[in-house]
């Protein structure tokens, strides 16, 4: 078939806007899905900064490696600056990928015994790659496991409310052995080492909430006023919660599925 010059030139032109229609409506669907546009990368540029003993937090002397010569290190810790929150977010048709060091970028720490003395345990950088279903499926088969927890929109780890420990009625003990029906939370008893964010690391280093992620919160500008000096307060003014983005289990002892950590 031949075409006249001026008529080809118009059926391009118009297979061309029809084309770029389809292309921008199915990125519009895309970006709609707030598996992919729910992540906090805004800060992500910034390092992640820490407050290493109470003098520091009163001083307001954060620092963005730690910990320093002379302070207890049970585990973890951070050599060189390193970036904080989420710091890439790519997608294809079935998953979700979000890059992250684990570290958050309100100010951490410090990490406290019930008696003053440090916790001596610190975060470190996960460097991970988390994938996240966009069509998740829930198992037919439910149980606890051991290890990690949900990600928060900032790729800080949400890990169980409990503390992975349990009553035993024979022997009236509670131990990580306990029998999963009387579980202990992980607020009461670990509270005393959270920072004002909420949230604390084991000697492997893994930054995470059990409980209310106050300080994501007021980044997000939900219903807490905050300062890491000091732990925040409630306001009258309410907002939605932190939304999580949550997947398939690789073991760990939380309420909620965790996404795959690809490194």
């Amino acid at each position: 078939m031949i075409f006249h010059s001026h008529r080809f030139r118009g059926f391009r032109r118009g297979l061309f806007l029809v084309g770029v229609m389809v292309i921008v409506r199915l990125h519009a669907q895309n970006i709609a899905d707030p598996r992919i546009t729910s992540w906090q990368t805004g800060r992500s540029g910034s390092y992640a900064r820490a407050y290493e003993t109470a003098a520091d937090k009163a001083s307001g002397n954060a620092v963005t490696t730690w910990p320093r010569a002379g302070l207890i290190n049970r585990g973890g810790g951070v050599a060189t600056p390193t970036y904080s929150d989420v710091s890439r977010v790519v997608y294809s048709a079935n998953s979700v990928y979000i890059y992250t060091t684990g570290l958050a970028s309100y100010t951490m720490g410090p990490w406290l015994n019930p008696n003053g003395a440090l916790f001596g345990m610190w975060p470190i950088n996960r460097g991970a790659i988390h994938r996240i279903p966009r069509t998740p499926t829930i198992p037919t088969l439910k149980q606890r496991t051991n290890g990690g927890g949900g990600v928060l929109v900032n790729g800080v780890f949400l890990w169980a409310g409990g503390d992975g420990q349990s009553y035993t009625t024979s022997t009236g003990i509670v131990s990580p052995n306990g029998q999963d029906v009387w579980n202990r939370l992980a607020g009461p008893t670990e509270g005393p080492t959270f920072d004002a964010g909420n949230a604390h690391q084991p000697g492997t280093g893994e930054y995470h909430n059990h409980i209310n992620p106050r300080a994501l919160r007021f980044q997000l500008g939900d219903a807490v006023s905050y300062t890491p000096r000091r732990r925040p307060s409630r306001r009258l003014r309410r907002r939605s919660t932190p939304r999580l983005s949550v997947g398939r289990s690789t073991g760990c002892p939380c309420m909620v599925l965790m996404v795959t950590a690809l490194r």
